[in-house]
């Protein structure tokens, strides 16, 4: 029940609105560009990077986001 509780609290409505956030930025400035660098090698890590965080924040969005009634304690 606690987690169930957590999720609905407005701090963790607001931490969820940030990490969306922080997703969206992450893909402007991809759009826009900035993981390009003089070198290659250089180049795709900046882009391993930036989708690794994606992932991973995307990953902890849908977890959190999954939290239901039932499931709490689970």
């Amino acid at each position: 029940m606690e987690w169930v509780e957590w999720r609905s609290q407005q701090q963790t409505k607001a931490f969820l609105q940030l990490l969306r956030r922080s997703v969206l930025e992450t893909q402007e400035r991809w759009s826009n560009r900035e993981y390009i660098s003089d070198t290659e090698y250089q180049g795709m890590m900046l882009n391993a990077g930036a989708l690794g965080r994606v992932e991973a924040l995307n990953d902890i969005i849908g977890k959190i986001e999954s939290i239901e009634i039932g499931e709490a304690d689970a």
